[in-house]
């Protein structure tokens, strides 16, 4: 035991876990560590010091850190010891065997006895993460801490990680399955986006035996990889004829498990096929504006008892940390391909904007499949398009029948020029 000069906090409470608490490793008798946040919504990392059987009662240290330092905790990415270190003061909070609280202090580490800090490797242990297929992505920082943002960039953030999960779950189309996500309504006053991977399996076929949990499995120790793991790999980890990375091959293997029990195999191999995850999840999240309404992104697993688990906390140094690891893939890009129609066709589109002088507008086409796609029209043969059918279209707001050429890109309409 060990007593400190008395200092006064500076706030009521500061130090006190009033919401979401989540034990994080328990001995069977006392909460070892745990986390929570305050009234003021300031997240508390929290651990046990020891125990005194005479006075009867309980002392922990109670850590005010950020998302940022309580996700690479979690991850194993820095320990006890280390979060200490940078934030220099702590609380101290002792409580009685019925966890009532006793006392509280606020004090600098240097007044604590080395022998009662945690050691260096005091990383967080391995505690059961019920995964799941809910995800979230929270806006830290800048506008976001006092409940704004800019419309815009909020749809950016959703659009962006709504294709990295796309990418991500990739793999399972080899299967015969699709991969579906959806994006949650997000609450009043709230900037986390919450999303659900849904994987469908096509009515006729029942092949899919393998249960669910080891694609959750796989994409949560994914995820961990790729925000933690990633960053620190040598540049030229995926630049030799094989991987030589523990963490990388630890996930090739959870993968392998799920191609072999399906007994498929994908083209290139596991080792490519999880290069080619990594490469193209980077791509959908790298042009991500930083300097806006928000200065962070945390990206978190909601787990089957509804709490959530961090996977990573990002910024604008993320994407250059992993960039030199990482191809090139619009290099590996197919040639798109174009098709001109031979001879005109007959074609309904609705023209929305149109220019007499030149004859050159847009319109919206709706292809076999009910799909709607913007086109750009070109007008020819005619010195102007004053009372034509492309100005009566555009007037009445309704899709009328023109003779032209198609050209298409990929099988998708992109213009009709029509001579007049």
């Amino acid at each position: 035991m060990f007593e400190v000069r008395k200092h006064k906090s500076l706030l009521k409470n500061f130090h006190k876990v009033v919401e979401n608490k989540k034990v994080l490793f328990n001995d069977g008798e006392n909460d070892i560590i745990y986390t929570g946040t305050n009234e003021y919504k300031n997240r508390l990392l929290c651990f046990i010091m020891f125990e005194d059987d005479e006075k009867g009662f309980l002392r922990y240290i109670h850590i005010l850190v950020t998302e940022k330092q309580y996700s690479d905790f979690i991850n194993q990415q820095t320990s006890l010891r280390n979060i200490l270190n940078e934030n220099e003061s702590v609380f101290i909070v002792d409580l009685d065997y019925a966890l009532n609280e006793i006392d509280q202090n606020l004090v600098s580490i240097n007044e604590i006895p080395v022998d009662y800090l945690p050691l260096k490797n005091s990383f967080c242990p391995d505690f059961i993460k019920e995964s799941s297929f809910t995800y979230a992505v929270s806006l830290l920082g800048g506008l976001a801490d006092y409940h704004k943002a800019e419309a815009h960039e909020l749809s950016d953030v959703s659009t962006h990680f709504s294709e990295f999960l796309k990418s991500s779950t990739s793999f399972i189309n080899d299967f015969h399955l699709e991969n579906r996500i959806y994006v949650e309504a997000l609450k009043a006053g709230s900037f986390k986006i919450n999303f659900l991977i849904e994987i469908k399996e096509p009515e006729q076929l029942g092949i899919f035996e393998n249960p669910t949990y080891k694609i959750r499995n796989f994409l949560s120790n994914y995820f961990r990889y790729f925000f933690n793991k990633l960053p620190k790999e040598e540049n030229s980890v995926f630049k030799s004829e094989s991987v030589d990375s523990e963490d990388f091959r630890n996930l090739e293997k959870d993968l392998q498990i799920i191609y072999e029990e399906k007994h498929v195999l994908p083209k290139g191999g596991v080792e490519q096929k999880l290069i080619d995850l990594i490469n193209h999840s980077a791509t959908q999240i790298e042009n991500i504006n930083y300097n806006g309404s928000f200065k962070e992104l945390k990206f978190e697993q909601s787990s089957l008892n509804n709490t959530d688990i961090p996977l990573g906390v990002i910024d604008n140094s993320f994407i250059p940390s992993i960039k030199n690891k990482l191809f090139d893939v619009s290099k590996f890009r197919d040639e798109p391909i174009k098709r001109i129609d031979e001879n005109p066709k007959k074609y309904k589109f609705q023209v929305y904007q149109f220019n007499t002088n030149t004859g050159n507008g847009s319109a919206y086409f709706t292809d076999l499949e009910d799909s709607v796609s913007k086109i750009t029209v070109h007008a020819r043969g005619m010195a102007d398009y004053k009372n034509t059918s492309f100005t009566k279209s555009m007037d009445d707001g309704k899709p009328m029948i023109f003779d032209g050429i198609g050209e298409y890109i990929n099988d998708k309409l992109k213009k009709i020029i029509c001579k007049m």
